[in-house]
């Protein structure tokens, strides 16, 4: 008497195509196929996929070379696929630099109690990230290091190991670099005046807008070019160049100063105040170090 047995997996994936062996010690001249599906093969080692879920009872009738048969029975349970329930989160940026691509996750395994055992994540740009048993509804964020147009692939795995891809296309913003340098700066009696020097070397037909932001309320355009501001009160500034894409992004570059305005307070004082003709006037202001004092005296006759 012939012996055989069914050698297949007990466990398979919806769609997926399996590959269908037995195990006989005889010489076989035919086999039947019953797949417990409502399909049949008459193939040697047949393959086959399943389109729904369930479990499933296996067949196969060889016919032994010399006469008899040979029949083997084993059940296949089929498994759902995950579920990708995957979106780009609102909050991602989209600007070279400062982007930020987040992917939010709620798929589901497909598993009655199951679980994703795995996510794989190729970003478009070689880049990729693997997690093992992540964590659903974890935001997965991502930075890429050039502009352009990604396909990003998603592959889900479940704890039956079945598989599903999803893919996903965004677009990273290219954005204008400003440049510049500090000059000096000057002291004006009751001002500071900070100039600096836009030295930016893109092409500014990229450009929607360049100004300064002064970091006193105020901010001005930004020609090419030398540009002064005059600061009112002492304190610790940050200047920016800040400069905006026709495409809407943004970009900024700064430098810090601290600007201390001098306390001038004037208190002059004068000696007699009545003269005898040709007797002089004495005129008395408390002197500074480094400040230089401007006295202008007037009459009806003489300045």
């Amino acid at each position: 008497t012939a012996q055989c047995s069914l050698n297949i997996p007990s466990d398979g994936c919806k769609s997926e195509l399996i590959n269908f062996e037995y195990t006989t010690s005889s010489a076989v001249s035919a086999a039947s196929w019953n797949f417990g599906d409502g399909n049949s093969s008459s193939q040697n080692k047949p393959f086959h996929q399943y389109t729904t879920t369930g479990t499933y009872t296996v067949t196969v009738t060889l016919t032994i070379v010399g006469g008899g048969t040979c029949t083997a029975t084993k059940d296949i349970t089929i498994h759902d696929l995950p579920t990708p329930l995957i979106s780009i989160s609102s909050e991602s940026e989209y600007c070279l630099d400062i982007n930020d691509i987040i992917l939010i996750d709620s798929s589901t395994s497909g598993v009655s109690g199951g679980h994703i055992a795995s996510r794989l994540v190729l970003w478009g740009d070689g880049g990729r990230t693997v997690s093992n048993y992540p964590n659903i509804n974890k935001n997965v964020s991502y930075h890429y290091d050039i502009p352009g147009t990604f396909d990003i692939d998603v592959e889900l795995t479940n704890n039956k190991g079945c598989k599903i891809k999803s893919k996903y296309r965004v677009t990273v913003l290219p954005i204008y670099v400003p440049s510049f340098s500090y000059i000096d700066q000057r002291i004006l009696c009751d001002t500071i005046e900070v100039c600096v020097y836009n030295d930016s070397l893109e092409n500014p037909a990229i450009l929607k807008s360049l100004k300064w932001i002064w970091g006193d309320g105020h901010d001005t355009a930004a020609p090419a070019g030398a540009m002064c501001h005059k600061y009112t009160t002492s304190n610790t500034f940050i200047i920016d160049l800040e400069a905006t894409h026709k495409n809407g992004c943004k970009n900024k570059t700064s430098i810090v100063r601290n600007v201390v305005i001098p306390n001038l307070t004037l208190s002059p004082s004068m000696g007699n105040k009545r003269q005898c003709v040709s007797e002089k006037f004495t005129f008395v202001q408390p002197q500074r170090t480094n400040v230089t004092y401007y006295w202008k005296i007037t009459d009806d006759v003489t300045t």
